[in-house]
């Protein structure tokens, strides 16, 4: 039976992780923990508490190593339809906002220049004309 589990942090395979999956397992790659709720067949964003399973215990951090016992990884846990619901909330914020296929706005290496971009367009949006911050200097 081939291995089709992967992380839920960065979708590298778990060919190598002995099985069960403890406590102490770590991804090879991400060193993310491994026995956590992200990876677990019973996490469900979309429910309260984050879990289906009716007698799990409420775990807080999902992305942590957890004592579970009904912990049961999830084949689908890196390509989860939780990241395609985010991606496509994303999607339609950025239209909401303007910023549709411009990524630079959010990724931009330059802590300063997106500081400088983010004032820029508070400027204009409260029409203040130039940065005040620039006429003192």
């Amino acid at each position: 039976m081939a291995n089709k589990f992967q992380c839920w942090k960065c979708g590298e395979s778990l060919k190598g992780v002995p099985r069960p999956i403890t406590r102490f397992a770590r991804c090879g790659v991400c060193r993310s923990d491994l026995h956590v709720c992200r990876l677990c067949r019973h996490y469900d964003p979309k429910v309260l508490g984050e879990c289906r399973h009716e007698r799990a215990e409420r775990v807080v951090d999902k992305e942590q190593a957890n004592y579970c016992t009904y912990f049961r990884p999830r084949p689908d846990a890196h390509t989860g339809a939780e990241d395609q619901a985010d991606q496509s909330a994303r999607a339609a914020l950025d239209a909401l906002f303007g910023l549709e296929g411009n990524d630079n706005a959010r990724t931009s290496s330059d802590p300063r220049a997106a500081a400088n971009r983010a004032r820029e367009e508070l400027n204009d949006l409260f029409d203040l004309g130039e940065d005040p911050e620039r006429e003192k200097n």
